[in-house]
Order: structure tokens, then C-alpha cells, then sequence
């Protein structure tokens, strides 16, 4: 993860996935200032098959970008 504004958000990692099976993954997006951001969200995977040793590895990067605004008020919901 790189972007100082954005937070994995979850779920634990790792994840194991069966064939067809998907995961959420989710990211905060929690400025310190205004302004544009830019990050990104590296997804790193490891397959194996067929029990004969046989595998392959990877990585996918996923962009994330945001806008910080300093006119909003924090607040909380209920």
C-alpha cells in the first residue's frame, strides 16, 4: 500500500481463495490535507494445481486516488 492517505481497511490477511471464489478488499481514504492524493494497492498471488509441484506467482497494482478537503467538519454518526 503506498499513499500516505489511504489504510488497508481489511479483511485479515492473508486470504486463501478456491477456484471462482472472490474476496472485498477494503481501503480508508483518510486525508491530511487538501488536495489531490495518489496511491496504490499492490495485490501479490501464489497458485498451485494438480498436486505435481506445479504453481505461479504474480502481482497485480491497483491505482487509488482521492481529494482532501479542508472545508468539511469532523464529525460522528449514531
Amino acid at each position: 500500500m503506498s499513499g500516505t492517505s489511504f489504510r488497508f481497511a481489511g479483511p485479515n490477511l492473508p486470504i486463501t481463495l478456491w477456484p471462482r471464489q472472490t474476496a472485498n478488499l477494503s481501503v480508508s481514504f483518510i486525508p491530511q490535507a487538501a488536495g489531490t492524493v495518489s496511491g496504490s494497492l499492490t495485490i501479490s498471488y501464489r497458485t498451485s494445481w494438480g498436486g505435481h509441484n506445479s504453481g505461479h506467482s504474480g502481482a497485480g497494482a491497483v491505482a487509488l486516488s482521492g481529494t482532501g478537503d479542508t472545508t468539511s467538519t469532523p464529525g460522528f454518526l449514531n
